[in-house]
């Protein structure tokens, strides 16, 4: 069965194949993919996660490379939506690309 993408996740799926991210599985990816496409969604509806949610224990625990990452996958989004680029938002994704990246350390894709 061919699952179809919204274009918004295949443009970030495209933009995390050229950093060779791949997902250890389909349950992985879908996961990412509904952030990203519930990230667009809240942009078109304006209603942006606040940060003043974001606590500093959650950043401790992600890469620099996994938020620079996931900043440059969700960047051209929120200026589609002319809104600032909110740092929980980021993180959500930062999440799943540290696990992609720890999976790709680890041998497992």
């Amino acid at each position: 069965m061919r699952i179809e993408y919204s274009l918004c996740a295949k443009e970030a799926l495209g933009k995390l194949d050229n950093y060779k991210i791949s997902f250890a599985d389909e349950n992985a990816k879908a996961v990412f993919v509904n952030h990203i496409d519930s990230l667009e969604t809240r942009l078109k509806d304006n209603m942006v996660l606040s940060d003043d949610i974001l606590e500093e224990n959650i950043l401790r625990e992600l890469s620099e490379e996994s938020l620079n990452i996931a900043e440059s996958l969700v960047c051209e989004l929120f200026e589609k939506y002319q809104t600032p680029i909110s740092r929980i938002e980021v993180v959500l994704i930062a999440t799943h690309v540290q696990l992609a990246l720890r999976s790709r350390k680890e041998g497992v894709e």
